[in-house]
C-alpha cells in the first residue's frame, strides 16, 4: 500500500484566508506605515483612517468610538481584558469564574494570576454537548467574584455560549 500524504489546512479555528472584500478594502491602507500618534502629515491621515474604522465599528456595534480598541488579535484582547480587570484587585485578590474550556490565552493568564497573586479560580465544566450551563456560572459565583470570563464561540468546536442569557443572571 502506498502512503499517500493528504495536504490541507484544517486549523480554521486559528486563523483563515482573508476574504476578497476584506483584501480590497485593505490595499489602500497596506502603504500607510506612520505612527498615527505621531504629529506628521503621514500619521494625521492614518489617525484619520484609523479613528474613521473606529466609528464604523462602534455603529456596527451600537457603541460610542471611544469605548472600541483594537488589537492585534483575540490573544491580546482576552490578556488585555482580564489583566486590566484583576490589576484593579492586586492588593485584595478574590475569585475568578471562568470555564474549563477557555481559549489558553484566557485559561493560562487565570492559572498565572492564582498561582502568582492568590486568586481562587473556579473552573466550570461544559455539558455533555459543549454547552456551559447558565445555572453552574451562577452556581459558581461568590460575594467575592471580581471577573467573571466566558467565551461566546469555542474555537475548537465551534459551540455557542449562552453569553447573553449569562450575562442577565449575573
Amino acid at each position: 500500500m502506498q502512503n499517500e500524504m493528504i495536504s490541507g489546512y484544517f486549523d480554521y479555528n486559528a486563523t483563515t484566508p482573508v476574504s476578497d472584500a476584506v483584501a480590497e478594502a485593505m490595499k489602500s491602507a497596506i502603504n500607510l506605515f506612520a505612527n498615527p500618534s505621531s504629529i506628521n502629515k503621514y500619521s494625521a491621515a492614518n489617525r484619520y483612517l484609523l479613528n474613521s474604522s473606529r466609528e464604523i465599528v462602534a455603529r456596527l456595534l451600537g457603541t460610542e468610538a471611544q469605548k472600541v480598541f483594537f488589537t492585534s488579535g483575540g490573544s491580546e484582547a482576552n490578556n488585555w481584558a482580564i489583566k486590566s480587570t484583576l490589576l484593579q484587585h492586586i492588593k485584595a485578590p478574590g475569585h475568578i469564574v471562568t470555564t474549563a474550556i477557555e481559549h489558553p490565552s484566557v485559561l493560562n493568564t487565570v492559572k498565572h494570576y492564582a498561582e502568582k497573586f492568590g486568586f481562587e479560580v473556579t473552573f466550570v465544566l461544559p455539558q455533555a454537548n459543549g454547552v456551559v450551563a447558565v445555572e453552574d456560572i451562577v452556581g459558581a459565583i461568590q460575594c467575592n467574584t471580581q471577573l467573571v470570563s466566558m467565551m461566546y464561540a469555542n474555537n475548537e468546536t465551534g459551540v455557542l455560549q449562552p453569553v447573553e442569557t449569562q450575562g442577565k443572571r449575573i
